[in-house]
């Protein structure tokens, strides 16, 4: 059983799914391009498991390097769509609307449910609001190899772009600054109310 920081292995292999389901040839290149170890830990890895968080961070590396930046953040924020309709995030998700409503400084406080779901002894996720339509997430205590790989941290803010798209809202979130020695990550968030009659 993996102990230390984990995620979902669900979620990295639907990652993979996204990629094939974009671009096959795209898809056959990231997968060609992990680690025998990798892609074998992804096989075995049961419906229900977590798998060390080295292992997604190599398969999003993999996928800035094949298809660069803007089309990786693109593939990215689709998975995170995807998943927030499967098992593990829906009930988190239809909750926190019946909740909050679709109020994003709200349901962004709520964010660090998600992160939970997905991660395990991977650090914290704190939504601090700033005013209306705009704040931070910060993401404390980050595994080492999730720090200091600038493309999963972009891979990340883009991911939570989805998260507004749920709420119904046009915004962006981007990476605002790194701390390595902190393992800490700020993310920078700000939207528009969308028009509603």
């Amino acid at each position: 059983m993996a102990t230390g920081p984990r995620i979902f292995a669900g979620f990295v292999r639907s990652t993979l799914d996204t990629i094939d389901r974009v671009d096959a040839n795209l898809g056959a290149r990231v997968r060609a391009s992990l680690k025998p170890e990798t892609r074998h830990a992804l096989e075995v890895a049961s419906a229900v498991s977590y798998v060390p968080v080295e292992i997604d961070v190599e398969v999003t590396e993999r996928l800035f390097d094949a298809a660069g930046t803007t089309r990786a953040c693109e593939v990215l924020r689709e998975n995170l769509s995807i998943s927030l309709e499967t098992p593990l995030l829906s009930a988190l998700v239809s909750g926190a609307l019946r909740l909050f409503g679709r109020v994003p400084a709200r349901v962004l406080g709520w964010a660090s449910k998600m992160w939970s779901q997905i991660y395990r002894d991977a650090g914290t996720m704190e939504w601090v609001a700033e005013g209306s339509g705009a704040g931070r997430l910060e993401l404390r205590e980050l595994p080492s190899c999730a720090v200091a790989s600038r493309p999963y941290l972009i891979g990340i803010a883009a991911a939570m772009n989805a998260g507004l798209e749920m709420i119904g809202v046009e915004g962006d979130v981007q990476l605002e600054s790194v701390d390595v020695a902190a393992r800490s990550v700020t993310l920078r968030v700000a939207w528009k109310e969308a028009n509603r009659r």
